[in-house]
């Protein structure tokens, strides 16, 4: 999904990506980015530092999806015309609804802003 969002037309847009899939492919959508000149104007980005992981040992570790997501992160930061970004890395954030939930709300607010 994320590569398609890339492929196609984002003016006056938001994209929330929920532990975006980077190393899919020998990392094809990071390559894929590097190609992108137009972003949408605001893009959260969440991901936990033991997503693909079943527990936390230690919270101090930092995976290779994080890596990731900062080096796409610093691609669009290189654009032309670089979107508003915010990414959260949650610390011991496993791959499971309950925290990709407990960020949501912060994700609405930013790309949305604050109901009225």
């Amino acid at each position: 999904m994320l590569s398609t969002r890339l492929r196609n037309d984002h003016t006056n847009s938001q994209a929330c990506w929920w532990r975006p899939s980077l190393c899919v492919s020998d990392a094809a959508v990071l390559s894929l980015a590097e190609s992108v000149t137009e972003w949408p104007n605001r893009i959260y980005m969440g991901i936990g530092t033991h997503e693909g992981r079943t527990e936390c040992r230690d919270d101090n570790a930092v995976g290779d999806a994080v890596a990731d997501v900062r080096r796409l992160e610093a691609i669009m930061e290189s654009t032309r015309r670089p979107p508003e970004i915010d990414v959260v890395v949650e610390p011991c954030g496993l791959h499971s609804e309950r925290y990709w939930a407990g960020r949501l709300s912060r994700a609405l607010t930013f790309l949305f802003g604050t109901p009225k």
